[in-house]
């Protein structure tokens, strides 16, 4: 830190010009497509299919489904409203209540808070990889539950042999393992504002159970149209919603593409300059890059003199959940904590830089650099 100090005055943060001059752009690739999309909607009506009980949803919704299902390899996609609401969907379909459910605390908190709601108990909450920060799989020897992991900022979880697993891939679409783009037993995906293929809200739930994906349409849908003994809500997507969805989808892959292009370049950067580990991706995986990490010694210094040279970064991600009132519990989990508090992120979900400014953030990279030798 001594040598951090010294070489301080070089840095925007001590008063120098900043390496980025303009705020990046924000990434949006909502366009005349979807507008188009949203107003034949409109004027095809009616904006829900769900009239009467039906439980199939509509023209968009069973054309956004149909696709969405052959693009990635499973026999069914049922559309939600939200992906915590598909990860609701999923828990009412398998029944939760009073069941074990492992989890990862390094998420956001509605990957969990579904179950919760739903009465199971208890969670339990695990560590994470060290390297792709998803939830550690079951070891030998310990019990096997109920899973639901997390693929944080956008790379697969490893799937927990002989465990039922409910994935929120929210931050994964397109992100492969094993070649597959989805092949836990439920897989959920977010079309929220957010994400990098997105309609606004929405989610999406992928699995190859017929019972399962049966049970999760009565979900969504007030569980009419059944003399099966169940509650269900309204958790349905609309006309318009899907539509928009739907162009984005057929756009999905380039989409991904320049979010991994500007991801790999910062790593590149980074490994240049011998500043910290850029995300590992795991052999047989492909990474979607969400948000771009940095695993790195003074962490706190570092995030500090990039967001002062005009870079958005910021330190660490979320409080595990169980430091959260909500989920509090009296436990700690070591690679978690650890990550935190050595982690910088960058939302490659949020920005747009353009190649001027990929060129300044380099410069930044150099600066930084260059400051803690």
């Amino acid at each position: 830190m001594e040598i951090l100090a010294r070489n301080s005055s070089r840095l925007a943060l001590h008063g120098g010009k900043p390496a980025v001059t303009e705020p990046l752009r924000r990434f949006n690739t909502i366009g005349y497509g979807e507008a188009l999309a949203a107003s034949e909607a409109v004027m095809k009506g009616p904006l829900s299919g769900y009239l009467g009980g039906e439980k199939r949803g509509g023209f968009f919704v069973e054309k956004l489904e149909k696709t969405w299902a052959e693009m990635f390899g499973v026999k069914h996609a049922i559309a939600s409203n939200s992906a915590t609401s598909g990860i609701l969907m999923a828990c009412m379909a398998i029944g939760v209540l009073g069941k074990t459910i492992r989890t990862t605390p390094y998420t956001m908190s509605g990957s969990v808070a579904p179950a919760k709601l739903l009465g199971a108990h208890p969670i339990i909450f695990g560590d994470i990889d060290e390297k792709t920060y998803c939830l550690q799989p079951v070891k030998e020897g310990q019990d096997k539950h109920i899973t639901i992991t997390t693929n944080l900022f956008g790379h697969p979880s490893e799937l927990h042999p002989d465990c039922f697993v409910i994935e929120d891939a929210a931050q994964s679409i397109l992100a492969t393992r094993n070649g597959k783009r989805c092949d836990a037993d439920i897989t959920v995906f977010s079309g929220n504002i957010h994400k990098a293929v997105q309609c606004g809200e929405g989610g999406m739930c992928c699995t190859n159970d017929d019972t399962i994906a049966d049970n999760m349409r009565l979900a969504r849908n007030h569980w009419e149209l059944s003399n099966y003994p169940a509650l269900g809500l309204n958790l349905r997507l609309t006309e318009v919603q899907a539509a928009i969805w739907y162009v984005q989808l057929m756009k999905a892959e380039q989409i991904i593409e320049g979010r991994r292009n500007i991801a790999e370049k910062l790593s590149s950067l980074a490994s240049d300059l011998k500043l910290g580990q850029p995300p590992f991706v795991r052999e047989k995986c492909t990474h979607s890059y969400y948000v771009w990490t940095l695993k790195c010694e003074n962490a706190r210094w570092m995030a500090k003199a990039l967001l002062a040279e005009g870079v958005p970064i910021k330190l660490g991600y979320v409080t595990p959940l169980y430091k959260l009132p909500t989920f509090q519990t009296p436990i700690r989990r070591k690679v978690v904590e650890e990550t935190e508090a050595s982690i910088i992120t960058y939302e490659n979900c949020t920005y747009d830089p353009t190649k001027e400014q990929m060129r300044q953030i380099q410069q930044a990279f150099e600066k930084v650099a260059d400051a803690s030798r």
